[in-house]
């Protein structure tokens, strides 16, 4: 739909349209509370957790096009409604409270003031638009973070039970754990248009919104930032570049997954082993041995095509098709000794980055038991936008703020895995 006719466009705006309501809610929600002196100015209905999964999972079923349409759309019709969270206001509700009621933390809505405000009627449209080109991040397990920095406990071993006679004594046991922390990173970025250029635009005839236009860049570039991290990130080991195995250090960042494979769970392709026939080893000999049953190999694109042509003498893929995430097309799985069919999830761009190994050049390739995987999150677990209306702070612009706050948490290290590519 580069050059959408009259009637697809049409057909966009109905169902945009036939979303509104579930939008206006969503852009209306409040915390159970509402002070008495603002309860003319709030609409205090709950938007529960699965209307916001409901419009993200309907929105995932449309074009990316359509979603970045459809987000332009919203951008004029949320501000002509006055949608939208004042900055203080969000940031200082009761997460506690409003967490009983909804996990998604709802907020309240004043529309009295003139100053930035948070756009929660474009957060299921940003989802779907975050995760069209990085699915993986739909598939992780989301829960709020309990601090500034992250703590969870460690699965390092777990317990044994013994067999004991008629009468004897139940032995102890206990797994043994670490106090572990994720730092809960601030990816952001601030785009936006001077008033003269949305003015030129419109008095040049142009049929675009550049308004549109900056946050699909800037929803992209988050998307990158974000994917980096969970893959290379390194907020521990400093003085390290990206071509180092610990990979570049940042320390407002958090730790990724290439950090975090234990030493033992990683294994090197053989000069005359196939990539399957290392996958193998890996299922079996490391993950299946301590317990876990992987659920997902992530792999460099490139390196899912030499995967792909390895098995293309071999195997029809028309009947190995597997729903990755549901609304998104499915993808090829292969078959694996220990966790049986698992699907091989293609990752876009150079996000996983490649680094050396001795005097080789390589590239990692993820087995994964997903159960064990979290994202801790602040605000909210999707993109969020703070728009910044013009005239705020002296300037004649239209600014929006896209940001994430969230960490990476991998509650037992030994059900992961991988595989070092040259």
């Amino acid at each position: 739909m580069d050059n959408p006719t009259a009637a697809e466009v049409q057909d966009l705006l109905r169902r945009l349209e036939e979303m509104k309501p579930g939008l206006e809610k969503l852009a209306s929600a409040g915390p159970i509370n509402v002070p008495d002196d603002k309860k003319g100015d709030v609409t205090p209905d709950m938007v529960s957790y699965e209307d916001v999964c409901r419009l993200r999972r309907e929105f995932l079923t449309w074009s990316e096009n359509d979603i970045h349409r459809a987000i332009g759309q919203q951008l004029i019709e949320g501000t002509k409604e006055g949608y939208g969270t004042p900055m203080d206001k969000w940031a200082t509700a009761s997460a506690a409270q409003a967490m009983f009621a909804n996990p998604f933390i709802a907020k309240l809505l004043d529309t009295a003031g003139s100053g930035p405000l948070i756009r929660q009627d474009l957060e299921p449209l940003l989802y779907a638009a975050f995760v069209k080109p990085f699915p993986w991040f739909d598939r992780i397990t989301k829960k709020p973070a309990n601090g500034l920095v992250h703590a969870y406990n460690r699965i390092d071993a777990l317990p044994t039970a013994a067999f004991i006679s008629d009468t004897g004594a139940v032995t102890d046991s206990a797994s043994t754990y670490t106090r572990a922390t994720t730092n809960i990173a601030i990816a952001a970025l601030r785009v936006g248009t001077s008033l003269k250029a949305q003015f030129a635009v419109r008095a040049g005839g142009m049929g675009y919104n550049p308004e549109q236009e900056e946050i699909r860049n800037g929803i992209t570039a988050l998307a990158k930032k974000v994917q980096a991290a969970l893959f290379s990130g390194n907020d521990s080991v400093p003085g390290k570049v990206a071509t180092d195995v610990e990979g570049l250090y940042d320390g407002n960042g958090f730790n990724g997954l290439r950090i975090t494979v234990p030493a033992a769970n990683i294994k090197k392709i053989a000069v005359d082993e196939t990539i399957l026939e290392a996958f193998n080893t890996l299922d079996g000999d490391t993950m299946g041995v301590k317990g876990g049953t992987a659920s997902i190999i992530l792999m460099d694109g490139r390196d899912r095509v030499k995967l792909m042509n390895e098995l293309q003498p071999h195997v029809r893929f028309v009947d190995r098709i597997e729903n990755v995430v549901p609304g998104l097309p499915g993808i090829e799985a292969v078959n694996l000794g220990a966790s049986g069919r698992v699907p091989v999830l293609p990752i876009p761009g150079d996000e996983m980055g490649t680094y050396n190994d001795g005097a080789e050049n390589v590239r990692d390739a993820y087995l994964l038991d997903e159960s064990v995987i979290a994202a801790p999150w602040l605000g909210s677990e999707s993109p969020t936008v703070l728009e910044i209306p013009v005239g705020v702070g002296g300037t004649l612009t239209r600014l929006y703020i896209l940001f994430m706050m969230v960490g990476l948490e991998v509650a037992v290290p030994n059900f992961i895995a991988k595989l070092r590519l040259t």
